[in-house]
């Protein structure tokens, strides 16, 4: 009986020590830990969801879809800062992309290309400006056309609308319609400021004019407007940062085009499209280029062969369009 007192003193002797002693320890433990956390605070946190690891490279343009419609129509300069260069039409089967055309001529802004604002993901380098008379280069939707007729040509089914008096494309940044295709309803009275942003009817160069979808999406007040496929207003004229060619060939891609093949167009130079023809799965840049000069513009349609031998090619490309050019050209068009 007085062993069994005794062992019981014991163990609650060694309670009263014991208990003591373990808070000593966890204080302890919690001052180091703290004491790290003060000297490393990023250690134990995770990074925020904005920024990328310490060992990513930085300003790395995030990665751009690959094309997703089965018609692609792509440009191609020999640079950034070349005015011309060529055209083909792919369409994508099982087997990748097929080419439906040869190398077409085309004629681009006036200073080259800067990046535009479409598909793709930014790009580090120029980026298109308000006449900068720059093509911008990139990834972009194919959007409806505008023109002078009743209809499309023959065979087209791509969506259209004719261009009348009423008709304005808001080039002005300080306006609340930039970049927009505005219509005036049958009884609507003009704004003040339509009567400038109004578009032309009766010039050969926009008798077509099939839209570039560049900054057409949140769009950024002076990061270039109104950019179209059109016809050339010559041989070898540039524009202020449309897409040109000769007429039959302009009719050719209309024809070309279908809603259902949801149709993209890709514009880059040459050095740009090595770069990222993989990354976007574009074609092959043997199938785009592949034996052409790029700054001989590729084939020559029939018209250009005409005015090779002497002759002089139909009037409507004939004409030198100056009026066009006194509001400001291709981005213009009024």
């Amino acid at each position: 009986m007085a062993n069994r007192r005794f062992s019981s003193r014991i163990i609650r002797m060694s309670a009263y020590v014991s208990l003591p002693l373990a808070f000593t320890c966890v204080w302890r433990f919690m001052l180091a830990c703290a004491a790290f956390i003060a000297l490393c605070p990023g250690a134990l946190l995770p990074a925020p969801a904005n920024e990328a690891p310490a060992s990513a490279p930085s300003r790395v343009p995030p990665s751009s879809p690959p094309a997703s419609g089965r018609q692609l129509v792509v440009a191609v300069a020999a640079d950034n800062n070349t005015n011309n260069g060529i055209l083909r039409m792919f369409t994508r089967t099982e087997k990748g992309w097929r080419a439906d055309s040869e190398a077409i001529a085309c004629l681009f802004g006036k200073n080259g290309m800067a990046w535009g604002r479409g598909l793709h993901a930014p790009q580090e380098g120029l980026q298109k400006q308000e006449k900068d008379g720059r093509t911008p280069a990139g990834r972009f939707k194919i959007g409806k056309c505008l023109g002078q007729e009743d209809a499309l040509p023959k065979g087209a089914t791509w969506p259209y609308q004719r261009v009348t008096e009423r008709d304005a494309w808001v080039d002005d940044p300080t306006l609340p319609h930039y970049n927009q295709h505005v219509r005036l309803g049958a009884d609507e009275k003009a704004p003040a400021w339509f009567e400038k942003q109004r578009m032309k009817i009766g010039d050969f160069a926009y008798h077509w004019l099939l839209v570039i979808e560049h900054n057409t999406s949140n769009i950024v007040p002076g990061a270039g407007s109104a950019i179209f496929f059109h016809i050339r207003r010559g041989e070898t004229r540039p524009t202020a940062g449309c897409t040109t060619m000769a007429r039959g060939n302009l009719e050719r891609l209309l024809v070309w085009i279908r809603p259902a093949g949801r149709p993209e167009f890709v514009v880059l130079s040459k050095p740009d499209y090595l770069r990222l023809w993989k990354e976007w799965q574009l074609p092959d840049p043997e199938a785009v280029w592949g034996g052409t000069k790029l700054d001989d513009s590729g084939e020559k349609s029939d018209k250009d062969k005409d005015k090779d031998k002497g002759r002089k090619p139909a009037k409507s490309e004939a004409r030198t369009g100056k009026a066009a050019n006194a509001k400001g050209g291709d981005e213009a068009v009024r």
